[in-house]
């Protein structure tokens, strides 16, 4: 097992609910939805939020939203804390910041020395170069796609890892 971070679209009034009534989360986590409302990266959540922030940790609005970003829903733990939201305006920030990122840029930003010496998980950075720019740049283009989807159907993001 392991940290997975999933992405789950849904409509703001929903999000407006389960943040009224943070006990719902894990109902809301548990319903079945449908497949492209909901986003599994898996271990690279964090591989991803450095190449796109530079940060460990942190990292500037809309791109630190796998880590940092959006409101947490209240104080329930779902896994390595709590959930947390992004409503559509940030949804739609986001999916602006994204765009503004190319294959290109996110290649030049996937640095695996400095992945390794942030200490960021998985810790494979040791891996050839080329399969983890391809594993990474597919849960990119995932990612992309997903967040560009959600924006266009106005929906809100929540994210965890869990």
């Amino acid at each position: 097992m392991g940290m997975i971070c999933s992405l789950l679209a849904i409509p703001e009034p929903t999000a407006r609910e389960v943040m009224a009534n943070p006990a719902g989360i894990r109902a809301l986590l548990a319903a079945r939805t449908d497949p492209g409302r909901r986003l599994s990266l898996e271990k690279s959540w964090h591989g991803l939020h450095f190449a796109l922030t530079g940060s460990a940790y942190k990292g500037d609005e809309s791109l630190n939203f796998l880590v940092s970003g959006g409101e947490p829903i209240g104080n329930e733990d779902v896994g390595y804390g709590p959930a947390r939201v992004l409503f559509t305006d940030g949804v739609a920030r986001l999916n602006q910041a994204l765009a503004a990122v190319d294959d290109e840029s996110f290649q030049r930003r996937f640095n695996t020395p400095a992945l390794e010496a942030a200490n960021i998980y998985p810790q494979i950075w040791d891996e050839p170069l080329e399969e983890l720019l391809e594993e990474y740049g597919g849960y990119f283009q995932e990612l992309k796609e997903f967040i560009r989807q959600a924006a266009k159907d106005r929906l809100s993001l929540v994210v965890t890892i869990r």
